[in-house]
């Protein structure tokens, strides 16, 4: 399809070419008058000599025969074979300038014919041959009418010129003069209106034969065009004869005409049997798709080719899966004289592709499972946990009493067992009920409810909650179970019912069944509840009760998930009772053995690192969490370094800029502006290339690790964080940029 461009360009061509053509027909007529004309003016030399002498008359012959002569010449060139449209302008000039010459030397001639003979004759011999040449001028009007109007002008003039010159310059006019020249003036308009049917004469047989020649060119197109489709359909008729796919031809409302032998092979059908029925009634069945057979009908409207998919069956009676190209073939007017259908087996590929396809949705499914859960868990366990690991550390080194040393202790330990927990949730496999592992060793059960609700009750607290706890029978003192994953059900219980209480209490109430020995814990509160169709939901994974919850709430609706099946695993369960509205509670049974003692496992304080390499830092801290920052304040207090603060990504770009710091915290998970993008952008300032940059995050998984590095991060420590790993981490990090 041509551009604009392209067309202006080849009907400039076109234009070009037609104008050349022109030219040469103006030449060969040129060429063809030049013996009558050169007749008439040696009659006109004739006339010259009688009436003067020898030499007057040999010099106007020579005149008109050097200009004659020259002009014939050039238009031999114009009309020879191969010239080009390059050289087009070229010779329109050239004839156009040898003709103002010869009509010039005519014009001489014709004045000498004026002048010479006495009396009226020479006026009469002379507008004769004035005529004459004027016509011969005016029959190349319809070839190039430049090169005839430079005749016609020249004649003209040079007769107009004659008569002013003789009234201006002679005599008085007498009558006959004046007659003579209204004469000459009506002689002039009769030949002027005589040019003129010549040109449109010129012009319609010019006309003529452009549509001739153009027509025989179109004939000779649409023979070779014929010729082409015949060799195209004697090879078409080759191909689909040979074809491994079905070819099928039918009217154009379905009535098959012709089958080739891939498609008897294919359905069973022989040709006699398929000819003359509809393709609808022979291969269409109950499963074949109403949709597809609509876009084949809807072929006779369009008129367009499609290609769809779509059941058959066989003979036989099988079903099988085709893919279907149909092409409508037109007529000259535009109406579908056949349809060819092209028919292809798939059955075996369509097999493969459902398969394949619900591998894939199992996979990708199974693998967004796994991918949610680590994720989210990792986060949203870890930072938390960051706060309680961290100021447990942080109580042990602030020089306590004994008592005071062995609860800080015992938190200690609790959060290192949380820890471990986490590692195990972390891991896709244990989500597997089969792969689960559960200790059982013996540990002070009233503690694994105190570290509990110690935990969280500044976090109800800050919400105006009153969080009790209760015996409703007496509790052995030590037994035999898993104390980790028992914390990790009551915080997670414990953690659900402040999250959804507004105003209130949380209640844990504690029993123990000395037949069965079994612990049996209440968790209630007088939070939104649960609606009674959405109870069960909630433990599954990712589900909340209702669907604005996550927004409202926030949460990754996995807690009770994971302690359903945690309690299971130790052959214990969770039940839940609630009304919309009106609070919940949920039931933990879990049987354990009840010992006699439990073996105090109280962890050695660590050894200090060298934190020489701490001072005249600048750390920059980027922490959204409010207790993560208090911590690494705490811990990094009494050193001789220089904090500063970022609340988001966004600060912790701005702040780097600014103060230019020799190490940043980055944690990873920030509003505004997350810590990968924080590091990306605080490397593209030159200013900022020394700086260390250690990930402090909760994200633990060794992805994470090589997202940061490849981020532009020199260190990575995971949270929980203490004390001793985050000056480690800080004095292996640091020195590496300032090297």
């Amino acid at each position: 399809m041509n551009t604009s461009h392209d067309y202006l360009r080849s009907t400039t061509r076109r234009s070009g070419a037609e104008a050349l053509r022109l030219l040469q027909c103006h030449a060969v007529l040129r060429q063809r008058s030049a013996t009558a004309r050169s007749l008439c003016f040696f009659v006109g030399i004739s006339i010259v000599i009688h009436h003067t002498n020898v030499w007057i008359g040999l010099a106007a012959a020579v005149l008109i025969t050097v200009t004659e002569a020259a002009d014939l010449y050039l238009l031999r060139d114009v009309t020879r074979a191969g010239l080009s449209l390059g050289n087009y302008r070229k010779f329109r000039k050239l004839c156009t300038i040898s003709a103002l010459v010869q009509a010039i030397a005519s014009s001489v001639i014709i004045a000498i014919i004026w002048v010479v003979p006495p009396g009226a004759s020479g006026h009469l011999y002379a507008l004769a041959f004035w005529g004459a040449a004027t016509v011969y001028a005016g029959m190349s009007l319809g070839y190039n009418r430049q090169i005839a109007m430079v005749h016609i002008c020249v004649y003209c003039a040079a007769v107009m010129a004659m008569y002013l010159f003789e009234l201006s310059f002679g005599a008085t006019p007498t009558p006959g003069q004046i007659n003579e020249f209204l004469a000459v003036l009506l002689a002039s308009y009769l030949i002027g209106i005589g040019l003129i049917a010549m040109e449109r004469q010129s012009k319609m047989i010019v006309a003529q034969q452009r549509e001739f020649s153009e027509q025989k060119v179109r004939l000779e197109r649409m023979n070779d065009a014929l010729e082409e489709k015949e060799k195209y359909a004697r090879k078409l008729a080759l191909v689909a004869e040979n074809a491994n796919d079905s070819v099928i031809i039918s009217t154009p409302r379905g009535v098959i005409t012709w089958v080739n032998e891939t498609f008897c092979r294919a359905t069973g059908y022989t040709s006699e049997e398929a000819i003359g029925r509809r393709m609808g009634d022979l291969l269409n069945g109950e499963e074949t798709d109403p949709q597809a057979v609509q876009e084949i009908i809807g072929v006779i409207e369009t008129k367009k080719p499609i290609r769809t998919q779509l059941i058959n069956y066989v003979k036989s009676g099988e079903k099988k899966w085709v893919e279907v190209s149909i092409f409508p073939i037109l007529d000259d007017q535009g109406e579908i004289s056949m349809i060819i259908n092209v028919e292809r087996d798939i059955t075996a590929q369509k097999e493969h592709e459902i398969q394949l396809s619900q591998a894939r949705v199992a996979a990708e499914e199974g693998a967004r499972a796994k991918t949610d859960f680590l994720a989210t868990m990792s986060h949203e366990i870890r930072t938390p946990m960051n706060g309680i690991v961290g100021m447990a550390d942080l109580l042990i080194q602030s020089g306590l009493n004994d008592e005071q040393k062995v609860f800080a202790e015992t938190i200690i330990q609790s959060g290192d067992s949380l820890v471990q927990i986490i590692n195990d949730i972390l891991d896709l496999t244990k989500l597997d009920a089969d792969k689960l592992d559960v200790e059982s060793v013996p540990f002070a059960l009233m503690s694994c409810f105190e570290t509990s609700l110690s935990l969280l009750r500044p976090i109800a607290s800050d919400k105006g909650l009153e969080l009790r706890f209760s015996e409703t029978s007496p509790i052995p003192s030590t037994v035999t179970g898993d104390p980790g994953r028992l914390r990790q059900i009551l915080l997670n219980l414990l953690g659900n019912a402040i999250k959804f209480t507004s105003e209130g209490e949380v209640h844990v109430l504690v029993g123990w069944d000395e037949n069965s020995h079994e612990l049996s814990v209440e968790v209630r509160d007088t939070g939104v509840g649960i609606a009674l169709e959405r109870i069960e939901a909630i433990f599954e994974k990712f589900s909340q009760a209702e669907s604005d919850t996550t927004r409202k709430f926030g949460g990754t609706g996995l807690g009770l998930t994971i302690s359903r099946l945690l309690a299971e695993k130790m052959g214990g369960n969770i039940t839940a009772k609630s009304s919309l509205g009106e609070g919940s509670s949920f039931f933990l049974t879990l049987p354990l053995t009840e010992v006699a003692s439990v073996q105090d496992n109280k962890e050695e304080p660590p050894a200090e690192t060298n934190v020489e390499v701490l001072t005249g830092l600048k750390i920059l801290v980027a922490e959204d969490n409010k207790t993560n920052r208090l911590l690494i304040d705490k811990y990094l207090s009494k050193y001789d370094c220089e904090l500063t603060f970022a609340e988001d990504g966004a600060a912790a770009v701005a702040a780097a800029k600014s103060i230019q710091p020799d190490v940043i915290l980055m944690d990873i998970s920030m509003p505004k502006l997350n810590g990968h993008e924080a590091t990306r952008q605080i490397r593209k300032e030159p200013t900022c290339a020394s700086i260390v940059i250690i990930a402090l995050t909760a994200n633990a998984f060794q992805s994470d690790k090589d997202e940061c590095i490849a981020a532009g991060m020199d260190g990575f420590l995971t949270k929980p964080i203490k004390k001793r790993d985050l000056l480690k981490g800080i004095a292996e990090y640091a020195p590496k940029r300032q090297q």
